[in-house]
């Protein structure tokens, strides 16, 4: 999952709505601050990195970034995923990066928490209720389990709090897949362990309705 973090954009791309909002917001920003303009060579540089992550997608935009038959395949037959925004994530972690509101967050590694770490690891053990309006998969680079993990950001509902999880729970990404499909956008749920134990010896994740 590191190296993932740590992947360039070298290629360029094809540049969403959502990511051309981004860079549009930030060089207002910079202009109403009193900075220099940005110039046309760093603005086409800015085009390859930048990608909003402070507001809720819609699934039009999630759609772009997830091969929808390809995370199915993976899922049932072990296929290799393909990313058709291998630069995505980068780009998501300089846009949060570049609109932090402190010292503290620009010097965090990541917002992103392990689900597996996140949740208490007993049965019922919750997120509590959330409402998910970021989702993005790809390829796993660890040798055993899904081919594909998750990464998935919202809202806590009760407490009004961002976050973003990772996770390769397959039964996880198999219900998100699912309701994608079916069109539900943004998720409503929690997601909750089970009394079932994988075998690491971790209770097993599944989505539930929220409480």
């Amino acid at each position: 999952m590191s190296s993932r973090y740590a992947r360039c954009n070298r290629d360029g791309g094809r540049i969403s709505q959502h990511d051309q909002d981004a860079i549009n917001g930030f060089a207002a920003f910079l202009q109403k601050s009193g900075k220099p303009p940005i110039r046309e060579r760093r603005h086409a540089m800015s085009q390859q990195i930048v990608q909003v992550n402070v507001k809720a997608l819609d699934l039009d935009a999630v759609k772009q970034v997830i091969s929808m038959q390809g995370w199915a395949d993976s899922l049932m037959a072990g296929a290799d995923y393909v990313d058709p925004d291998p630069d995505y994530l980068s780009r998501s972690l300089m846009i949060q990066t570049l609109t932090a509101t402190s010292v503290t967050q620009i010097l965090s590694e990541s917002s992103v928490r392990k689900l597996q770490e996140s949740v208490p690891d007993v049965p019922d053990g919750s997120t509590g209720p959330i409402e998910v309006d970021d989702l993005y998969v790809t390829g796993s680079d660890f040798g055993e389990g899904a081919k594909t993990y998750i990464i998935f950001g919202g809202t806590k509902m009760e407490t009004g709090e961002r976050f973003k999880y990772s996770t390769g729970a397959t039964q996880v990404q198999g219900q998100f897949l699912a309701m994608l499909n079916v069109g539900a956008w943004p998720i409503k749920c929690q997601v909750k362990r089970t009394s079932r134990k994988d075998r690491g010896g971790h209770y097993l994740f599944r989505i539930t309705t929220p409480d």
